[in-house]
Parts: C-alpha cells; structure tokens; sequence
C-alpha cells in the first residue's frame, strides 16, 4: 500500500512540476522518485528506529549547555540529491536549555555543505540582528 501511494504521490508532483513550473519529467524519473521515497521510507520507519521516550530523554541530556549569558544555536540542513531543494533548521536556546528563537524554512543549494552552510549563515544573521555577541553555533 505504501508503494502505491508513494508513486501517486510522485505523479502528483511530477504533474504540478509540468503544470505550474512548467518542469517536464519523464516516466523513469517518476518512477525512480517513487522507489527513492519508498526506499527511505522503509529504512527509517521501521520498529528498530522509533524513538522512544527514554531514547529522547537520554537524547536532550546530552546537549551540552553554552556558558551563562550565551546562546547556543544548533543548526541543521537537508539536501534532496540531484536537485536544488534543500530545508534549514535552527533551534537557539540559553544556558538553562530555555528555547530563544528558531526557524525552518526551505532553501535553493547545490550540494549538502552548501546547505549546510546557509544554516550556518541564517544563524549568524540572528545573532547580527539581535545584537547577540556571545553565541555558539554548532551543527548537527
């Protein structure tokens, strides 16, 4: 079932790309993105990889606070191989864990580093912002 509604998923999208974006895909394309998105699903929806609520417990005690009076921002980035869509995340929280501020949002790149780095940029750009001199950005 979920093969099913991964390929019309796919043909969705590959006609919404033809008919606003004037995007042409073929056949193969659109069958490769099916089992692509069907593969990954299968790999990271299975009973070994849910997290459970003493996973993630275990998981938020292993951030590592900045010093009083700092934030932290932890960033992330995504790319999607051969094309140009990408999505950022960032989360900036004090030295007690308090969340400050955060963002998604998606992004045009070609590569994942360049991804990456436009995480990097768009948290630096709140610091810059906030007038906020004492942050520590690290990246997942």
């Amino acid at each position: 079932m979920e093969l099913v509604a991964t390929s019309l998923w796919c043909v969705l999208k590959s006609r919404n790309n033809s008919v606003f974006r004037v995007i042409l895909s073929n056949t193969t394309e659109t069958v490769g993105s099916a089992e692509i998105l069907y593969d990954n699903f299968n790999r990271w929806n299975t009973q070994s990889t849910k997290t459970t609520l003493e996973q993630m417990l275990t998981i938020s005690q292993s951030w590592i606070p900045p010093a009083e009076g700092s934030l932290k921002f932890n960033v992330d980035g995504s790319f999607i191989e051969g094309s140009t869509d990408g999505v950022i995340a960032g989360i900036c929280r004090d030295h007690k864990g308090n969340i400050i501020t955060g963002f998604a949002k998606l992004v045009k790149g070609s590569s994942a580093a360049q991804v990456e780095t436009l995480a990097i940029h768009e948290a630096l750009q709140f610091s810059k912002d906030s007038k906020v001199s004492h942050d520590v950005i690290c990246v997942e």
